[in-house]
Parts: C-alpha cells; sequence; structure tokens
C-alpha cells in the first residue's frame, strides 16, 4: 500500500470528493519524497550504497583518508579492508577470504612453511598475489598483507598481474579451411616489472597501410 492508499483509508468515505482526493494526492507526493530522502540517509551509511561525501564520511569516522583524486572503488576497499580488520581473526582461511572477498585479489600457491619438507619453517608462509591487468597501484602500495595477517607469522608475498591473451588458430576440414575453438593462454607477470600492455594498430600513411607505433 503506497502513502496515498494509506492517507485515503483514513479518509471516511463522505469526505472522499473530487477535491479532497486532489489535496490527499498532493500531500501523498510529500510524504513519497520523504520516504526516499529517509532511505538516502540509511543507505549513505552502508558503504556499498554510499558515494562522494557520503562515503568520505565513513571513512574519515574509520581514520580511513581519501587520496587525492582517489576513486570511489577503490576507496570503498580501502574502507572494506579497515572493516574487517576489526574482526579479523588471524587464521588462514580468514587471511584467504580476506584477499579474495575484500580486495578482489587472488590468493594462489599458499605454503604454510611448518608443512613444506624438508625444512618445516615454523612461523614462515609464502603465497602469489595474483591481480588483474587494469589493478590500481593506490591501492596495491598500501596493502601490507604481512601486518593483517601478523600472528608472528613472515609472510612472503611475490605479486603477479594476471592477463589472458585469446588464441585461435586455423585448420583443415572436410569443407576446407575451417576455425579452430579459441583458447586462453593465462599469463603472469611481476608487478614490479608491468608497465603497460603492447597495442598495435594499422592506419592509412601517405605511402598506404602502414603500422602504427606500440604503446
Amino acid at each position: 500500500m503506497n502513502n496515498y492508499e494509506k492517507l485515503i483509508s483514513y479518509l471516511p468515505s463522505v469526505y472522499q470528493k473530487e477535491n479532497n482526493l486532489k489535496l490527499i494526492k498532493s500531500i501523498s507526493i510529500l510524504f513519497d519524497k520523504f520516504d526516499e530522502d529517509l532511505a538516502s540517509i540509511d543507505k549513505m551509511w552502508v558503504v556499498e550504497e554510499a558515494t562522494g561525501e557520503y562515503l568520505d564520511i565513513i571513512g574519515n569516522n574509520l581514520q580511513v583518508y581519501r587520496e587525492l583524486n582517489q576513486t570511489d572503488s577503490v576507496y570503498k576497499t580501502k574502507i572494506n579492508m579497515k572493516l574487517y580488520n576489526t574482526i579479523f581473526v588471524p587464521l588462514l582461511d580468514n587471511f584467504i577470504y580476506f584477499v579474495e572477498n575484500i580486495t578482489g585479489y587472488y590468493a594462489e600457491n599458499v605454503k604454510e612453511g611448518w608443512l613444506q619438507s624438508p625444512d618445516y619453517e615454523s612461523g614462515k608462509m609464502s603465497m602469489d598475489l595474483i591481480v588483474p591487468y587494469d589493478f590500481s597501484r593506490e591501492l596495491l602500495e598500501g596493502l601490507n598483507l604481512e601486518n593483517i595477517y601478523s600472528a608472528g607469522v613472515s609472510l612472503d608475498v611475490s605479486t603477479y598481474v594476471e592477463s589472458f591473451t585469446p588464441l585461435e588458430g586455423f585448420g583443415i576440414g572436410l569443407f576446407g579451411l575451417t576455425g579452430l575453438p579459441i583458447k586462453t593462454n593465462r599469463t603472469l607477470f611481476s608487478a614490479d616489472e608491468f608497465r603497460f600492455t603492447p597495442l598495435e594498430g594499422f592506419g592509412i600513411a601517405l605511402l598506404g597501410l602502414t603500422g602504427l607505433s606500440i604503446e
């Protein structure tokens, strides 16, 4: 039942005349706007719903401050990291959940030293942190996983950038040249060495078709 219907239900039938109904309709519109404002205020405290200044208020209350020109998406991740850390229990499953569900990255080749022969080194763990090719350096540079996991464990993290390249070939079938199924080649680059993705194209110059510079 919407606001207009609610207001009408409170009005005795003898007063439900055209002019009165018009007045009720005008009042119900104000109540609709009021409900929208209340919903907006309520959502501004939910990180996933908040944007702009509302998000800044949440972050400032948690002492997580937005850097210059930082996007809402990156800022939200930093806020969620701070929130999760307040309830974080230093267990491996919780740590992997933090990496993959809070930061949005991947934790691979996780090796606990005390389970690895022949040294069985206690208090040591290693893992590969896999980030997408369009990852944010400002977020990654502030991500101190060893400090987050703590619990007296020395954490050795190798960070890689994940990139996928489609590979399509052709073969000879019963009806001549045919396309083969497309396969995707996954490549990992060290985040320290990853700078750009080569893009090569073609354009028209004075002498005809020519290759464009690689960027």
